[in-house]
């Protein structure tokens, strides 16, 4: 069995990027991080923008101990055997090909973070099980529960893919360390591609020090990306008729997490 736990991260208006990340690891890889990584943060959950910008809990402390203090946890997130995999999409853009579907922007993060351990899972011989395990946010949860079902649901998941998935389940990061350090990846995926690929600042030596190990890699959902899903989205068949009677069925409003129950229901791709 591997574990994977996952989180999101975005700058402060969300209107630029917004990132996924999850990592992956056997229990024994997870257990040896928590050893250190709680006699670290001696009792304090870690949240990495709060102590990254000097906030909340971090306030009291000097810059340099909080920036000490995120250097040696993700000195130690780069010494384990862990993987990570993250996605950031391009908010603007999207916005600006799929206006009325703003909300949906976390789902996809999630769909591709989901998608590509699994697919690599399914490879494995002998073949393993993951159970994911993402930070609670009631904004995102019920729709990613929502995706989850759906993903299992399609003919080609129920292959080959469905049978690598354990579980999907949601804790905080007050409790999980796990938690704590996808939080971590998934902000220095956002910083990376908000700071370092739009030309704003140079590469953190923090993601630095991940992407020198070769274990943990990430993607970005650009503008090109986006166009080119629209103009598939705009060649394909696809009817909303059938969603909007739906909707009116079970006295529904229209949003994020009620169109992947729409999709639960239909096994049809409404994107």
């Amino acid at each position: 069995m591997l574990y994977a736990f996952g989180d999101e991260s975005h700058d402060q208006k969300m209107n630029r990027f917004y990132a996924v990340s999850v990592i992956v690891g056997t229990q024994e890889e997870w257990d040896n991080l928590a050893i250190s990584w709680n006699k670290r943060i001696k009792g304090i959950a870690f949240h990495a923008s709060d102590c990254d910008s000097d906030l909340n809990k971090y306030q009291n402390n000097t810059h340099e101990e909080n920036k000490q203090l995120y250097c040696d946890l993700t000195n130690m997130l780069a010494e384990t055997k862990l993987v990570g995999y993250g996605t950031a999409i391009d908010i603007e853009s999207f916005r600006s090909y799929f206006p009325e579907r703003a909300d949906d922007i976390p789902y996809l993060c999630f769909h591709f973070v989901i998608g590509h351990f699994v697919r690599i899972a399914s490879r494995l011989t002998p073949q393993e099980k993951i159970s994911f395990t993402f930070d609670i946010n009631t904004k995102t949860n019920p729709g990613t529960a929502a995706l989850y079902q759906w993903l299992i649901s399609l003919p080609e998941w129920q292959d080959q893919y469905a049978k690598c998935i354990d579980s999907v389940t949601f804790a905080t990061d007050e409790d999980r360390v796990e938690i704590q350090a996808a939080d971590l990846y998934s902000r220095e995926i956002m910083k990376y591609y908000d700071e370092y690929c739009t030309g704003k600042r140079d590469l953190r030596k923090s993601i630095q020090a991940l992407f020198d190990t070769g274990r943990y890699k990430c993607d970005l959902m650009d503008r090109k990306f986006i166009e080119n899903w629209k103009n598939e989205c705009d060649s394909a068949e696809v009817s909303n008729d059938l969603y909007n009677e739906w909707l009116l069925k079970n006295r529904l409003k229209d949003n994020a997490p009620n169109r992947y129950k729409f999709l639960i229901n239909t096994s049809e791709l409404w994107y």
